[in-house]
């Protein structure tokens, strides 16, 4: 198996580094923000809409789009990464006293995505927002590389619902398969249905990334998509340019 397909629960361990509503980030930390469509299966589910299962590349560019109006119009976002219904920014330390607070700061992300994604998708897209901060580059990598690794676990057990709801059309029995299953039956089983998860496209299961390039010589730094990022350790080796 190429991809890890078992995050670790690192989400209570992670709101030990959450910034409230009026906190101050500290000089230094690496600061960290991320945004969750709301309600996002009911949005993706909405039959007005019309998007493919199990993922639709009109839904992806469009969260995609927002993430990159957030990174290029922040010049104190590095990074982002966007998931299937998530986005995450890793913005540089805190280097003096006008560093915005959480509430400063998540009122504008979630305007300015919630707005973008909103006009893209024809729907209203509402976003919960979170700010961590982190006392070293290692802690902001560990975030990332357990998003990628939710992002991957998302993907397999949608697939495995898609092939047997659809084979099926019992969504409950789908849903129980998914939530009992081990990845590696959950793999056998889609090998079954002749789906070879490690061949669905990247980004469906490693996210995509969005950063700024510097420009060779005199051009101007150009606003990079990646949709093949690594995996595992190499994506935590890719990380490192940003931290």
């Amino acid at each position: 198996m190429s991809e890890e397909l078992a995050p670790d629960d690192l989400q209570e361990h992670f709101r030990a580094f959450e910034l409230l509503d009026d906190d101050a980030p500290m000089r230094g930390f690496k600061r960290v923000v991320r945004g969750t469509v709301r309600d996002w299966d009911k949005l993706y589910e909405h039959a007005a809409l019309g998007f493919e299962k199990p993922f639709d590349v009109r839904f992806a560019k469009a969260l995609v789009k927002s993430l990159a109006l957030l990174v290029g119009s922040d010049p104190d976002v590095v990074y982002g990464y966007a998931e299937h219904g998530d986005f995450s920014l890793l913005l540089g330390g805190a280097e003096d006293k006008d560093a915005p607070t959480g509430r400063s700061l998540l009122s504008k992300v979630a305007s300015f995505a919630g707005g973008k994604l909103s006009l893209l998708l024809g729907d209203l897209a509402l976003l919960d927002v979170r700010y961590y901060q982190f006392p070293s580059p290692e802690l902001a990598r560990i975030y990332f590389q357990w998003r990628q690794r939710c992002q991957a676990q998302l993907s397999l057990d949608r697939y495995v619902w898609h092939a047997l709801a659809t084979g099926s059309g019992d969504e409950a029995h789908a849903q129980t398969i998914v939530e009992t299953l081990a990845n590696e039956d959950k793999q056998e089983l889609l090998d079954q249905h002749k789906i070879l998860f490690d061949e669905i496209p990247v980004w469906q299961r490693r996210g995509t990334g969005v950063y700024w390039q510097a420009g060779i010589d005199d051009e101007d730094p150009s606003l990079m998509v990646d949709t093949t990022l690594p995996s595992g350790e190499e994506y935590g080796d890719y990380l490192k340019m940003f931290l």
